[in-house]
């Protein structure tokens, strides 16, 4: 838990030095940064060998996330087996088309030959305050590393606010009390 406190407050840290250099933006007074894509992080669902608890949440970079290699390697393999270990909190998961492999690869296809819109976004690309985590957009920033490398530079939007522990509340719940 230490390692995952540390994080966030050295991401805390970023974000504070970040606004001191007039990174932020006031777009209709909801605060967003302008941030390379490849320092985005995302939570990432893994299995865990624990008979209480079938998956944990990790935090890692975008272009190691599941979505980014399956896009890389050109393999729905890696799609699906990450699927399955979402399923074991999520058993609907699939159920929403935008969760699907065949969603993720139109994504993909429709930025390159379009180039990325996020106007064309159901929603904006949206951080935990005060982190580089984010809470909505994981399919595109993996695209978006994919296809324009991680120095690219997007726009995102806070969203939710972190516990005071520094993790976002549903993580919280997630922790997994037997790694310690």
């Amino acid at each position: 838990m230490n390692v995952l406190r540390q994080s966030f407050k050295e991401v805390r840290q970023r974000l504070a030095d970040a606004g001191k250099r007039g990174q932020f933006v006031d777009q209709n007074k909801v605060r967003s940064m302008k941030i390379p894509v490849g320092e985005l992080k995302v939570s990432v669902y893994i299995d865990v060998s624990c008979n209480k608890h079938p998956w944990d949440l990790i935090y890692m970079p975008v272009i190691k996330c599941p979505y980014y290699l399956t896009l890389d390697k050109g393999e729905r393999a890696i799609h699906d087996n990450y699927v399955s270990v979402i399923k074991k909190r999520h058993p609907n998961w699939e159920d929403s088309p935008s969760n699907r492999y065949e969603s993720l690869i139109e994504l993909y296809c429709d930025i390159k030959k379009n180039g990325y819109i996020p106007e064309k976004a159901n929603a904006p690309m949206k951080v935990w305050i005060g982190t580089t985590v984010l809470e909505d957009g994981h399919h595109r920033a993996a695209v978006l590393c994919k296809l324009y490398g991680p120095q690219y530079t997007i726009n995102v939007e806070d969203g939710s606010p972190v516990q005071d522990n520094g993790l976002p509340p549903c993580h919280y719940l997630c922790y997994n009390p037997c790694k310690e």
